[in-house]
């Protein structure tokens, strides 16, 4: 083995300037339609359209899975009311919420007492 520097200068693209920067005009002239596609691409509504069909795909396999399940599942008879409904639970009196449910209409006073009443 020898202890002298190897000479790359012949490997140096840069070495003819001229003629480098003729190659680096020719490739950038090819590839100007590649990047502008990918330009375009590269856009939120580029990256949505390239996405549509899976998403869409998706989502159709994820309703038919629902879909079946739903089908093949019995869930429990629903009671058309129980004890404590959402109503109260969540705060509304229940004279208020008898109303909803029957569809009478209150008195403007029998309205003012129920909402007076505290919880």
């Amino acid at each position: 083995m020898t202890d002298e520097r190897i000479d790359f200068s012949a490997l140096d693209p840069t070495a003819d300037g001229d003629r480098f920067e003729e190659k680096v005009e020719r490739i950038n002239a090819v590839v100007a339609p590649a990047l502008a596609v990918r330009r375009a691409s590269a856009s939120v509504f580029g990256q949505v359209a390239g996405w549509w069909r899976p998403l869409l795909a998706a989502a159709a396999i994820a309703g038919v899975v629902s879909a079946a399940t739903l089908a093949l599942v019995e869930g429990p008879a629903l009671e058309s009311e129980s004890e404590i409904g959402v109503a109260e639970a969540i705060g509304v009196p229940e004279q208020i919420a008898q109303w909803v449910r029957s569809e009478e209409l209150p008195d403007p006073s029998e309205l003012l007492i129920a909402l007076e009443e505290p919880r």
